[in-house]
């Protein structure tokens, strides 16, 4: 049951993952203004897992919030940390 919610997933993972990734920590809020002017039906989808093909295309399409190939160098490089300590300690 877990592995196949892991692969039904991968969709919200890569999203996240070209979040964090390609947008500067600033410049995120855009991604956001920019998914909750979709329709509330497909925002509903998506926050429970169940995008259609069509929603995932939607979601996709468009004039991008970030560059395309920040975008796509996300996807090819290990993922950032969400949020670096403040710790002296931090390596």
């Amino acid at each position: 049951r877990a592995r196949k919610h892991w692969r039904a997933m991968g969709f919200y993972r890569l999203l996240g993952r070209m979040l964090f990734g390609a947008a500067l920590p600033e410049e995120r809020y855009r991604v956001f203004e920019r998914f909750y002017r979709l329709p509330e039906r497909l925002i509903e989808r998506f926050y429970a897992g169940r995008s259609t093909l069509a929603d995932r295309a939607r979601v996709l399409a468009g004039k991008p919030p970030v560059p395309v190939s920040r975008a796509v160098a996300a996807l090819t490089r290990p993922a950032p940390p969400l949020r670096v300590p403040e710790h002296k300690d931090y390596p």
